[in-house]
């Protein structure tokens, strides 16, 4: 026989799973499908959904609707483009690069880093002008000076 404590507890257990699995599904839901958050270096950031650093660049003005990194930049700076059918929501948004998409977040164009690999930050600090994005843009200090 189950008391009606035990009953209680049963109960008020399911609920806060059933909350914690919502929550997980509605974050879920407010990322792109080819965007994950990852641990890099013991900071949350943005990745591509093949675990590679997305980065902003200072050079980009948030909301213009524009990349400030074209030719050259974008062969070592790749655009994130958005996936095909994506809808622009929340915090992110969608600028045009002459028929591609590119995802942006709080209106700031994200981009991997060519030289990085699944897990690193290396492209953080490059120059003083790229900075790993991170929920939120909180920045993350960068490991190697700025100038390399």
């Amino acid at each position: 026989m189950v008391s009606k404590a035990n009953y209680g507890n049963r109960a008020a257990l399911v609920a806060f799973g059933v909350m914690v699995g919502l929550a997980g599904s509605a974050r879920a839901a407010m990322l792109p499908p080819n965007v994950k958050t990852e641990t890099i270096g013991g900071a949350t950031v943005l990745a591509t959904s093949a675990g590679k650093a997305l980065y902003i660049f200072d050079k980009d003005q948030a909301g213009s609707g524009k990349s400030a990194c074209q030719g050259v930049c974008a062969n070592y700076w790749p655009p994130l483009l958005a996936p095909a059918g994506f809808t622009a929501s929340g915090s992110w948004s969608v600028i045009n690069r002459g028929g591609a998409k590119q995802l942006a977040y709080h209106g700031k164009p994200l981009y991997s880093f060519a030289a990085d690999q699944p897990g690193t930050d290396s492209g953080n600090g490059f120059k003083g002008l790229w900075h790993v994005a991170t929920p939120g843009l909180k920045p993350v200090a960068a490991k190697k000076s700025a100038g390399w």
